[in-house]
């Protein structure tokens, strides 16, 4: 801690200060020149470097690894949906077909030979 005497220097010294530097006039030539010396840094395409970065400074963070888990399956979802929303939808025959099928195949593939089948009930 400062005591109440070199406080008061301090302030008296702050008074004074000014701050005289003025750049000189060659300043803004000389730093487009060592701009123009230095010449332009190569772009590379590094997606291990990219992907690395990104999972140092972004997904490390749980906050933003779970807000980018929730996109992806947003998006996931929503893709799956629009795909099926594309589709046809299957035909009630083959609906029959399959579900006869499977609680009991022999059954169907003797049916399967004619045109129609009727079960009981029908």
């Amino acid at each position: 801690m400062m005591s109440n005497r070199d406080e008061q220097q301090l302030e008296r010294l702050l008074e004074r200060w000014k701050v005289e530097a003025a750049p000189s006039a060659d300043l803004a030539p000389r730093v487009w020149r060592r701009l123009a010396e230095s010449g332009e840094p190569e772009w590379h395409f590094r997606p291990l470097e990219w992907l690395s970065g990104f999972s140092e400074g972004f997904l490390l963070r749980p906050a933003a690894a779970a807000a980018l888990l929730a996109v992806a399956l947003l998006g996931g979802i929503g893709v799956a949906e629009w795909r099926l929303s594309r589709q046809e939808p299957p035909d009630p025959a083959q609906w029959e077909r399959v579900y006869l099928t499977s609680i009991n195949p022999v059954a169907q593939a003797a049916g399967a030979t004619h045109t129609h089948h009727h079960g009981p009930g029908r």
